[in-house]
């Protein structure tokens, strides 16, 4: 009890996201959880009651009633703060010929249409107007013009659910749009739309959005390289939408994505500026009540700015705690301030909690207050230049440590040389960052100055990117093709941890349990591998109009695809490679026997299987059974299907019949082999 009593928060926030876990997972628990809850709420308060005279007999029992009421709370939140479970959500409305959306995010251009979120007011019928709700995902075709937050628009379509993933192992766009209370997007064309209010009502989003059209204007003014200013628009105001593919992957190959993106590094040094404006010190604050009254504000305005990421929120959180702290005396411990933001920004958005930002961000920092004294304390060099180096690579490493294993389960690299890159990308984000607000404020009075200050931070981000590059394509920079599974993360997360307490507490049961789970890793693992090396399939992937299928043995692959898919790298990346990479595959050497029948088609024969790849429609009665599949193509305007279907030969009575597959609408097709 001593250690929850010196940390009672982190007790709450951990047993508050398992609820609000069990929630996403097990959402039908409804009545259990709520009357858990209950029963829970009514004993907390019984024992509280009588806490004097039963704290030393049922202390534990108190502990457990608290935990199990805070977990009954996550899952009650996490329900309430589901829109679609609503009845007037546009998910249980019958579809009807028009809607009335609210424009509620800042359009963002993507080729030629504007993405943008949108809630749902009224839907229209036979009947009439008729109130509903639900957020959508839009793409609205650029002829039609640019909204602007909070605008009501008028759509005479409607909207279709998101499709869930088609392919093994796909990314799971639907479930990402829901953990965000959207399941519908649509493409709208210009004829399809029409203002009915372009509002002029105060709205702070709107405001913000302004504010920072304004300001990247500024930094546009002033910086004229491309490449320069989407990094400058990144570090400062988190706008990534203008990095490009090459900029991106260098930082990312490097291990230095994280500063793109803003989060404690930036909210810091913002921190740091306001308290030297207020003539103030970190480490002495004489007039807390104006520091207080000026950053709370400040850097929440700075959060709204930079789009509310969940890093920015729980930095913004942490600094706004700590000015609250100056402002009534206090200091708190750093793990229960850490807890506190994260509990105060789960109540507000329960659904945060299954963002990878927010995720990444509070693992970084946990990752840094565990980890960080210990790294630093193995080396104490009594050069200044030295020591700070040494402390940027453990403050690098005890990050990364944290959260090396989600990035692998969501990202699918690890990048080796990142403290090489960190030491110089830190410093440097610092000075982009110091650099970035001097030019937006000598752009208001100094014109010269901040041309010459633009043409200083141009050179540095791009000796910065320049570095970064070359650092990215050192030999084995990127261990790429990672696929840890969520159990394997889940293992390899409690082993870091069990390490941790035996390094530090040096008790016995912390090193048993290091044992045990590293057998079960190393068991899962071999489980893995077994599975991988037995792997035979025949894989026909659902993509679209195209064709792709793999013939899968010995954990290599061969590749029947078309050749206007071939140069699609971007769609086989996210319909095919997750596959490929689950499994560790690699391509075969040896190509199958291939050939064709006339009138038929294109044959491949492989492992004694017969596939035919049609060239055209086909009836089922015209093709011989001397196939075991066949893909038909999609062909629109005529008797054919519209989309791609597999026929699968199957024995019924004696008899050699084909069933169909359609592999647009019952996704790929996985056929285990011999």
């Amino acid at each position: 009890m001593f250690f929850w009593s010196g940390f009672p928060f982190i007790r709450i926030v951990l047993f508050f996201t398992a609820g609000i876990v069990l929630a996403v997972y097990l959402p039908h628990w409804q009545w259990l959880m709520l009357w858990t809850g209950i029963l829970a709420g009514v004993a907390w308060l019984l024992l509280l009651a009588g806490w004097s005279r039963w704290f030393i007999r049922l202390n534990y029992l108190y502990g457990f009633i608290a935990s199990l009421l805070w977990l009954c709370l996550g899952w009650i939140f996490l329900v309430a703060a589901t829109e679609s479970r609503h009845p007037g959500h546009i998910l249980h409305v019958q579809p009807g010929d028009a809607y009335a959306a609210r424009v509620i995010s800042s359009p963002l251009r993507k080729g030629r249409f504007f993405q943008l979120k949108a809630e749902v007011e009224a839907v229209h019928d036979t009947t009439g107007w008729h109130p509903a709700g639900g957020k959508l995902l839009l793409y609205l075709d650029t002829a039609a013009g640019q909204p602007q937050i909070t605008d009501r628009l008028v759509i005479s379509s409607w909207p279709q659910p998101v499709a869930p993933p088609r392919n093994p192992y796909e990314f799971d766009y639907r479930q990402f749009l829901a953990f965000n209370n959207i399941w519908h997007r649509q493409f709208i064309r210009a004829g399809q739309v029409r203002w009915v209010a372009v509002s002029h009502a105060f709205s702070l989003s709107r405001l913000a959005f302004q504010m920072r059209s304004v300001l990247q204007d500024q930094l546009q003014r002033y910086i004229k390289d491309d490449q320069a200013l989407a990094v400058i628009q990144a570090l400062l105001l988190g706008n990534k939408n203008d990095l490009d593919v090459t900029t991106t992957e260098a930082y990312a190959r490097a291990g230095a994505m994280h500063v793109l993106a803003v989060s404690g590094l930036h909210v810091g040094i913002i921190y740091l500026i306001l308290l030297l404006l207020l003539g103030q010190r970190p480490d002495r604050v004489t007039r807390p009540v104006l520091v207080g009254a000026v950053v709370i504000p400040a850097l929440w305005l700075y959060a709204l700015l930079t789009g509310l990421s969940p890093s920015v929120m729980r930095a913004v959180t942490i600094f706004s705690l700590l000015a609250v702290g100056y402002m009534f005396k206090r200091q708190a411990n750093t793990f229960n301030m850490l807890a506190v933001s994260a509990f105060i920004l789960l109540v507000a958005n329960p659904y945060l909690l299954m963002s990878v930002g927010f995720q990444l961000s509070y693992l970084a920092v946990a990752g840094i207050l565990l980890f960080y004294p210990y790294l630093e304390s193995l080396w104490k060099p009594t050069s200044r230049p030295w020591r700070l180096l040494w402390q940027i690579t453990a403050l690098s490493v005890a990050a990364q440590l944290a959260t090396a294993p989600l990035s692998a389960l969501y990202f699918h690299r690890f990048p080796v040389y990142f403290p090489v890159s960190n030491l110089l990308v830190i410093p440097a984000a610092t000075l982009i960052v110091w650099g970035g607000i001097g030019l937006l404020l000598l752009a208001t009075f100094a014109g010269p100055a901040a041309q010459l200050l633009g043409l200083g931070l141009t050179w540095l981000v791009k000796l910065v990117n320049s570095v970064l590059l070359t650092i990215g394509n050192w030999p084995g920079a990127n261990i790429a093709d990672l696929a840890p599974g969520i159990a394997e993360t889940w293992l390899i997360y409690g082993l870091l941890m069990a390490l941790y307490l035996y390094f530090v507490y040096r008790q016995k049961t912390y090193r048993y349990l290091a044992y045990s789970l590293a057998l079960l890793l190393a068991t899962a693992l071999s489980v893995y591998e077994y599975r991988a090396m037995h792997l035979k399939q025949i894989v026909f992937y659902s993509t679209g109009r195209d064709y792709a299928i793999d013939l899968v043995d010995n954990r290599q692959y061969i590749s029947l695809m078309d050749s206007s898919l071939q140069k699609n790298s971007e769609k086989v990346a996210f319909l095919i490679t997750p596959y490929r990479r689950k499994w560790g595959l690699r391509p075969a050497f040896q190509a199958p026997t291939t050939g064709s029948v006339a009138g038929l088609g294109r044959v491949v024969v492989w492992r004694g299987y017969k596939i035919l790849l049609a060239a055209e429609c086909l009836d089922k009665e015209q093709i011989p059974a001397a196939f075991d599949f066949v893909l038909l193509p999609a062909i629109r305007g005529t008797n054919c299907a519209a989309n791609r279907v597999v026929l699968c030969k199957f024995v019924k009575q004696g008899q050699m019949m084909y069933k169909a597959h359609d592999l647009t609408r019952q996704g790929a097709l996985l056929v285990n082999i011999n």
